[in-house]
């Protein structure tokens, strides 16, 4: 994350992130990641660019995770 001003976090504060693991279209309403992290459905979640183009930032709401590990 590259940052030239102000930035700001709101909500439960976390300390697990996750990578996709499997490739993400635009338009798909599904993604997998990993399981475990705490988040719950109703969350938001940003989905960041693999460029440099911030812009190009999603987000999407949590509809249904699968919080149990392993």
């Amino acid at each position: 994350m590259a940052n030239v001003g102000l930035i700001s976090f709101y909500g439960t504060p976390r300390v697990a992130r996750s990578r996709v693991l499997s490739p993400v279209a635009p338009l798909d309403t599904d993604i997998q990641v990993e399981s475990g992290l705490g988040w719950k459905a109703g969350d938001m979640i940003g989905l960041a660019p693999s460029t440099m183009n911030w812009w190009e930032t999603d987000y999407g709401i949590i509809t249904a995770y699968n919080n149990l590990t392993g």
